[in-house]
């Protein structure tokens, strides 16, 4: 797995959720309410991993912290190289450290779009 050009060792997405735009509309003395779907609202993909020594840390704080649109490349299927993307705009990672050197990471990332799109190409999967 790559954000941009760098290496995300150990990495996995530990979670992907789209979600709706809902507006809710409370009726006073009621317990009824309406419910207005207005699309979809920007799919979040979560990514852990664990790196090994301060350089590895480093680069995926670095690569987190950049500001614009990133591509997080993913494989399609397990043992796959990384052949599909989303266009994300990332949160700084969260690290623990584990042992003097080791340390796991998380961060979050929202989607520009909720397409994946191909790496050979750059069209859309869905």
């Amino acid at each position: 797995m790559k954000l941009g050009t760098t290496e995300l060792p150990g990495a996995t997405m530990t979670t992907i959720a789209p979600a709706k735009k809902l507006t809710v509309y409370e009726y006073l003395w009621t317990d009824a309410n309406y419910v207005e779907e207005s699309g979809l609202a920007p799919r979040t993909v979560t990514v852990s991993g664990t790196v090994n020594g301060t350089t590895e840390r480093d680069a995926v704080e670095q690569a987190c912290e950049a500001t614009g649109v990133k591509k997080l490349y993913f494989p399609s299927i397990n043992g796959a190289t990384d052949d599909r993307y989303y266009n994300v705009y990332t949160q700084p990672a969260q690290f623990s450290p584990l042992t003097g050197t080791l340390y796991s990471y998380s961060f979050e990332c929202v989607c520009a779009d909720s397409a994946v799109y191909l790496t050979a190409d750059d069209t859309a999967v869905w």
